[in-house]
């Protein structure tokens, strides 16, 4: 059996750490955890676009939103499209894998949240993404995600909290007052603001 580095053995263990620290930041609220097994807001097949994130995004509107779900047992792919709103041309999408997970250990919903895989790259770990709130309506989403960088070194894992709107409810974004609600408490809690917010420009590039 091949032993396993003093490096790699640190470098795990940050990452635990960092896990540990994420989960801290997950916040509990009274309404925790999203109204239902988060593998029926997969499989209604939304375009769930980033509406408000703490993500810095220097300067540059958001612009990216998840489509094409593809649901196998307790995992889906689908498509996830992105860009500079001032270059976007022509998008190709990055194609995520997401296993399904019961992050919160939820006593009454089976799965609130996805460890997410890039298909078809050497470094296919991603990031873990959990819903605090996806509600009944399908119309919107309160997500928190934990990014890593490439090379897995805490010191560039991200912690980042966003809204996701179906998009239908674009021009009605406060379709769903809790989602808003559930948003702004985690963001109060946590002492974060958004860094960035959805353009219509953005839409219009990207389809």
């Amino acid at each position: 059996m091949a032993s396993i580095s003093q490096a790699s053995v640190f470098c795990l263990c940050a990452v635990l750490v960092s896990l540990a620290q994420a989960n801290d930041q997950i916040t509990e609220t009274e309404t925790s955890g999203p109204l239902f097994d988060i593998r029926e807001f997969f499989s209604s097949n939304l375009e769930l676009w980033v509406y408000n994130s703490t993500e810095e995004t220097k300067g540059e509107p958001l612009c990216r939103y998840d489509a094409n779900y593809n649901i196998t047992g307790n995992s889906t792919f689908f498509k996830r499209y992105s860009g500079k709103t001032q270059s976007v041309d022509s998008p190709q999408p990055t194609l995520l894998k997401g296993n399904f997970l019961n992050w919160n250990d939820n006593k009454t919903i089976l799965f609130d949240s996805l460890e997410l895989y890039k298909e078809g790259t050497p470094e296919t770990f991603n990031s873990y993404e959990v819903y605090e709130y996806a509600g009944n309506n399908l119309q919107c989403a309160v997500v928190s995600a934990l990014k890593f960088g490439s090379s897995m070194d805490p010191s560039e894992t991200k912690m980042i909290h966003e809204l996701r709107l179906n998009g239908s409810a674009l021009k009605t974004p406060e379709i769903d007052p809790e989602c808003w609600k559930i948003f702004n408490f985690i963001l109060k809690d946590l002492k974060r603001t958004t860094k960035s917010s959805y353009s219509p420009t953005c839409k219009e590039k990207l389809l």
